[in-house]
């Protein structure tokens, strides 16, 4: 059976549309989409992806670097960065903590593993606090090794957005429900300040470099000259606000369309009095919108690939919260059609090294054939693997070849992403189970350890289907 995905690549995409000159492209992390953004001192920009890590540029968005993303089922909703090479990221569910510029990352054990964590909030002084949705705001004083509720009089619990005046002793919370929360006592307790707020979905609030207060809450933005004690409606064309950032001669507000209100990017050159539209949502998606529009495939440059007579495919499953590689599957192809598939089993976490090294046995006896999988996730399991049972993979790191780097910024499929079975579904493979994804494989993993049912040998026709999509 071919490989559909490499086939797909390189013998159909030539005849598709090329990007018209003058096309916004993308040139962000290929992970996820994009739910937020911070820098640090140095002026490096990190984001955080929905299901495909976080990520770093420390070129103005030319290159990203991968820094976590240890399963595609991480939701990082948001970032902050402390001093000494501390950085903290949100999850949902979870916290992450990275002290070393993140070269690593823990996942601590505290109050917020089962909480949907939004924003983070450093104080002077290094308390932290995390704002989470629908159970208020955490407070940690141990660089977040711990937490314990922050939230005395906090009426909503759908806490988007924090923010504080630069001693850290007021603090500001944008809840969706409740309007704006103030604490003058560093979030030990808090109190409604909405008088002037007319919409009660608070989803941000900052403050901007005059001092002045900005929320974003319904379809509105507000600003507040009194620390909240009363808010303005600045007339600004109704959209979804989604935050704004500040300049010295501009401030820029990003929204989402809805039913009844526009999108894109707008601006204010004279402290929010006044908005006016710069970027619309029409052209925000460059060439993903053009290629949904017109329902074609766009291409802004030709993948590298070329063929080779044999061919390898791989695909690896794990157990997350146990750090358990369980399946590794292995396609091997010859002129394209499918000679043999190797699913390399393991019953029990005392099987990973048993399997470990019967895969590398049958790669190591087709040394000249690449090796393709689809993100990241592959080449982070085979440097876990290769640490953990102390392997030199210097010639196999070699011989990987992403398929999804061959795709991101480069074609344009009329699809919302980029992930394997959507594209597999456009160009017309199909799944021995057609309700099968990553997360489903986790759950029968979890069925099959515990009953030993054969029929949850559906696990492998996941991983073969999907060594045979790439």
């Amino acid at each position: 059976m071919r490989s559909f995905l490499s086939a797909f690549l390189l013998s159909v995409l030539p005849l598709a549309t090329a990007v018209p000159q003058g096309l916004p492209l993308s040139t962000g992390p290929y992970g996820g989409y994009v739910q937020h953004l911070a820098r640090d001192s140095s002026g490096r920009v990190y984001a955080a992806t929905f299901m495909g890590g976080i990520y770093r540029t420390t070129n103005d968005g030319d290159i990203w670097e991968d820094l976590y993303n240890d399963t595609l089922l991480i939701d990082v909703r948001t970032l902050a960065i402390g001093s000494g090479g501390t950085i903290y990221a949100g999850l949902d569910p979870g916290f992450l903590r990275s002290t070393d510029d993140g070269a690593s990352w823990q996942k601590l054990n505290n109050l917020l593993n089962t909480r949907s964590v939004v924003s983070i909030l450093i104080l002077p002084g290094g308390t932290l606090l995390a704002g989470t949705i629908s159970n208020g705001v955490y407070r940690s004083t141990d660089n977040g090794a711990s937490f314990s509720s922050s939230d005395d009089s906090l009426t909503n619990s759908y806490v988007w957005s924090l923010a504080a005046t630069p001693s850290g002793d007021t603090v500001f919370a944008a809840t969706y429900g409740g309007g704006v929360f103030r604490s003058i006592n560093g979030g030990s307790t808090w109190s409604p300040v909405n008088t002037g707020l007319t919409q009660n979905l608070a989803t941000w609030v900052g403050i901007a470099p005059d001092g002045a207060l900005f929320a974003c809450a319904g379809s509105s933005i507000f600003r507040s000259t009194d620390n909240g004690d009363n808010w303005t409606d600045l007339s600004a064309p109704p959209a979804s606000y989604r935050s704004i950032a500040f300049t010295s001669g501009a401030y820029y507000a990003p929204a989402t369309s809805g039913v009844f209100t526009g999108g894109g990017v707008f601006v204010s050159t004279d402290g929010g009095a006044t908005w006016s539209q710069v970027l619309s949502p029409g052209v925000t998606g460059g060439c993903l919108d053009l290629a949904i529009r017109t329902d074609r495939i766009y291409i802004q440059e030709l993948p590298t690939l070329t063929r080779q007579a044999v061919e390898l495919f791989l695909d690896i499953e794990s157990v997350p919260d146990q750090d358990f590689y369980y399946l590794i599957g292995l396609t091997i192809t010859r002129q394209g059609e499918t000679i043999t598939y190797h699913p390399f089993w393991a019953n029990t976490i005392d099987d990973e090294e048993k399997t470990w090294q019967a895969f590398l046995s049958i790669v190591n006896q087709y040394p000249e054939a690449p090796i393709y999988h689809y993100g990241s996730y592959e080449t982070r399991s085979i440097a876990k693997l290769a640490k953990r049972y102390e392997t030199d993979v210097e010639v196999l790191n070699k011989r990987l070849v992403n398929i999804h780097k061959q795709i991101y910024g480069r074609v344009y499929f009329p699809l919302y992403s980029n992930r394997l079975k959507e594209i597999g579904n456009f160009i017309g493979a199909t799944w021995t189970h057609p309700d099968a994804s990553g997360l489903q494989s986790i759950v029968w993993r979890y069925k099959w350890a515990d009953t030993r049912d054969d029929r949850y040998d559906a696990l492998e026709n996941v991983v073969r289907d999907d060594g045979r999509l790439e």
